[in-house]
């Protein structure tokens, strides 16, 4: 390539060809001036021939550099982009995301705005539904397909809130400094384990060096949401995997969680005691079933990771939490 971009946007793959090339066209027709983007491929598709025979389509546009990288995993294939970027700046959105036409205008507006003092700007992400949305996903749900919308106005991200890494951007020189995304978070392809939290763990770093974290919500992306996200199953294993992927970016800071799940189990527990069978982890359940499965879940994930939390309950007596609470679900039926 023999222009300087201002902006390198990369993409990390696996074996999704079809929509990879969706969101690369996505790219190619962002309204910024001509040579003001690369676009960067990593491609960690086992099979590398068939990942280049895939791709070839998109791989003679000169904007575009592709890069076949064997060792797994999404956090090292980001690491990889941001070596191979030229830009000062670099973005990422996922192989099943689309980009609005002013996406990278956007993104390069907002890091002007803050004058060097941004280190992450995120953008707004709103879905695209390939199959018809369950009546029991609601926007408390959509985090878990990262989905994101903090409103209609550019500001800093407060607390308790947080980007999402199919539309995120940073500082190239705030990411090397700070070491880059922790290859102990991320997906590693696939898509057994769903571990996260790697932008976060991320921006965690570089904002305690006294870079901002900004929301630009007109730097906008869709993400495309399968059918076979839609199921409750698919939704049980995101809320554990998202257990134990907050588990690893907090694991000096865990108290205060550990003990706001152990409080939520025990309601559980009460809650059960002279209840029938209550149909936890059934194939389909009611909304609100639903919610309380997902709480129990993550709440589980997180106590059992410490080794269980022994508690004074009201009613069961001082025992084993997790036990405990896995008593209160096998004993209607034994009681049967």
């Amino acid at each position: 390539m023999s222009f300087e971009p201002a902006l390198s946007i990369i993409i990390c793959t696996y074996r999704r060809y079809e929509s990879l090339h969706n969101a690369i066209a996505s790219l190619l027709r962002q309204d910024v001036p001509a040579g003001t983007l690369e676009i960067i491929i990593v491609d960690n598709s086992p099979d590398q021939a068939e990942a280049a025979k895939n791709t070839a389509r998109d791989m003679s546009e000169k904007r575009i550099l592709y890069c076949l990288e064997s060792t797994p995993g999404l956090s090292n294939a980001r690491n990889v982009g941001v070596a191979q970027a030229r830009a000062p700046l670099v973005a990422f959105i996922d192989d099943d995301a689309i980009a609005s036409p002013q996406w990278a205008r956007e993104m390069l507006a907002a890091f002007a705005i803050y004058d060097g003092r941004a280190g992450t700007i995120g953008g707004k992400v709103v879905p695209r539904w390939l199959g018809e949305k369950p009546d029991w996903i609601g926007p408390h749900h959509f985090g878990y397909l990262s989905v994101l919308d903090l409103g209609d106005d550019m500001r800093e991200v407060a607390a308790g809130e947080w980007l999402v890494g199919c539309n995120i951007a940073f500082d190239r020189k705030a990411v090397i400094d700070a070491g880059g995304f922790s290859k102990s978070l991320g997906r590693t392809g696939t898509g057994f384990a769903l571990l996260s939290n790697e932008e976060i763990e991320l921006t965690r770093r570089i904002k305690a060096t006294g870079r901002l974290e900004i929301y630009n919500p007109k730097a906008c992306v869709e993400h495309v949401i399968p059918p076979e996200r839609l199921t409750q199953a698919w939704f049980r294993r995101r809320a554990a995997w998202q257990a134990a992927s907050d588990f690893i970016t907090n694991e000096k800071d865990m108290g205060d969680a550990v003990e706001a799940s152990a409080d939520r189990l025990e309601r559980h527990i009460l809650a059960q005691a002279s209840k029938k069978p209550p149909g936890f982890f059934d194939e389909k359940v009611a909304a609100e079933q639903f919610a309380a499965d997902m709480e129990i879940i993550y709440d589980l994930v997180i106590v059992s990771l410490n080794g269980g939390v022994v508690r004074d309950l009201k009613k069961t007596g001082r025992r084993s939490f997790v036990s405990d609470f896995l008593g209160s679900l096998v004993r209607p039926w034994h009681a049967k």
